[in-house]
């Protein structure tokens, strides 16, 4: 199977005229070299918020300095303050957690904070159960591009903000814009990078064809044995889970999906399994901590997500789509039982054939983060919805 490096219509179209990736003709925005200045603003800030550093976020009407609340004490929180002064501390949140703490809103909110406000109450409002707010708050029906900035660089989706001033002005600053539209590049800037035979203990005839983006992620296709792309391949989008996949984790069933998929496609004698970084339904795998503790509290997978800021699902189907289209795939027939997965690629112009469910095992350590995806995430597992309804229908037996 040859790889294409065609670039489908529509998303070329959108990224030439914006300028996400480099122009064929030259007459682009974009530098082959240096890519496009938009995404180099992005970098540099992702840059900063990861290494827990002030950046400046600019917006059509404001200019604000930015810090993540992720490793935030009470040292930092000061000397934030101070760079700040005289100007009081905001706490920019979610929308989801803005609801989670009481507060409507469908786009973002932004507290006003006491000026004695310690480190570990901050948190409070940010990622705890329970948590009350008794500050001012100010809601945005706009999502906080702010957020959506945290959220790339996998941290909480909160900050502290204040007004820029000028001596803020050596600070790397973003063009709040920008945010939004990364994400296409990143998908546009997929390649090939390497690739080599990698028998499997299941899969004998198999090669890994590693990609990367330009942010130096590198999501994997798994081709076993010779699919025919001229008709439907079997694929399986998999989300990379650090405790199921390598661990062999008993909270959820993605390890046994994963080795489910390989078999089935080998035995079907050909097929992908897409392997996304996407740790946590696209959280990261720090945030996932967060959120099996708020689960070892009582929150199911759902809530816990919500709760934390994060939608239920962060993930986003457009680079799967993109390195099927660069391995000539354009038809498929997906395993899984998200049919989220299923919109996903079918907007993104891949046609699925059909749906080939994945019935993995459940234990006493995944049943309720299951029943929770089918209940409340809509993931279609019969099998164990009809094994609940027919325990409940069950008689007691008489001991």
């Amino acid at each position: 199977m040859k790889a294409k490096t065609a670039v489908g219509s529509q998303w070329a179209s959108l990224g030439q005229r914006r300028g996400w990736f480099p122009m064929q003709n030259g007459n682009g925005g974009a530098s082959s070299l240096f890519g496009s200045k938009a995404a180099i603003e992005v970098e540099r800030a992702l840059t900063e918020v990861r290494a827990g550093r002030p950046m400046r976020m600019v917006s059509r009407t404001t200019t604000e300095t930015v810090l993540s609340v992720d490793g935030l004490d009470d040292a930092r929180l000061r000397e934030f303050a101070a760079l700040c002064t005289p100007s009081p501390l905001k706490l920019v949140i979610s929308a989801t957690r803005a609801q989670a703490l009481g507060v409507d809103t469908d786009g973002s909110a932004t507290i006003t904070l006491s000026s004695t406000i310690n480190a570990s109450q901050i948190h409070t409002l940010v990622a705890e159960q329970g948590a009350r707010l008794t500050l001012p708050v100010v809601v945005s029906s706009e999502p906080s591009a702010i957020v959506a900035l945290m959220k790339l660089a996998q941290k909480l989706p909160a900050a502290l903000v204040a007004p820029a001033s000028s001596k803020h002005d050596t600070l790397p600053a973003l063009n709040a814009d920008e945010v939004a539209t990364y994400k296409y590049e990143l998908v546009e800037s997929l390649a090939i990078a390497g690739e080599a035979r990698v028998p499997l203990a299941n899969a004998q005839l198999t090669r890994f064809v590693v990609f990367r983006d330009a942010a130096g992620n590198n999501p994997v296709a798994v081709v076993i044995g010779n699919p025919d792309t001229t008709t439907a391949v079997p694929v399986r989008i998999h989300s990379s889970c650090l405790t199921g996949d390598v661990f062999g984790s008993r909270r959820c069933d993605c390890g046994d999906q994963l080795q489910l998929a390989i078999s089935r496609i080998e035995a079907t004698g050909g097929g992908v399994v897409l392997y996304m970084p996407q740790e946590g339904r696209g959280l990261g795998l720090v945030n996932k901590m967060h959120a099996y503790e708020l689960q070892d509290d009582g929150l199911d997978t759902v809530d816990a997500n919500t709760m934390l800021g994060f939608e239920d699902d962060e993930r986003d189907y457009g680079g799967a789509a993109r390195m099927l289209e660069i391995l000539g795939i354009s038809h498929v027939d997906l395993m899984t039982n998200n049919p989220t997965k299923l919109r996903g690629l079918a907007d993104a112009g891949i046609t699925v054939g059909c749906r080939m469910p994945i019935e993995a095992p459940v234990n006493s350590d995944n049943r309720r983060y299951l029943t929770a995806k089918a209940k409340r995430a809509g993931h279609q597992l019969d099998y164990l919805v009809n094994a609940l309804h027919a325990t409940q229908r069950a008689p007691e037996r008489v001991r």
